[in-house]
């Protein structure tokens, strides 16, 4: 199965680790240098470079992708694409 974060990205849902709300998540320092430093070695994609990002994707390739869709609406395409597999 698959889940379109934002504009033409689409990424394998078994290769997702974690969705995180950007707001909430970059408050903590940890978080912060995290993000940071995956942007300094070019593991960062923006979805889209023309919309503020709200949420992240964190895969196992360790890539973090930028997206300007909610969590709450990633946490429910991944759903509705759960429901329509069975």
């Amino acid at each position: 199965m698959y889940l379109r974060i934002g504009g033409e990205t689409v990424l394998p849902s078994g290769e997702i680790v974690g969705l995180f709300d950007l707001d909430g998540a970059s408050r903590g320092k940890g978080t912060r240098d995290f993000l940071s430093r995956r942007e300094k070695t070019g593991r960062v994609v923006q979805v889209r470079e023309d919309a503020l990002p709200r949420s992240f994707a964190l895969t196992a390739s360790d890539k973090v992708y930028l997206s300007p869709v909610t969590t709450e609406t990633l946490h429910r395409r991944i759903q509705e694409t759960e429901n329509r597999a069975w």
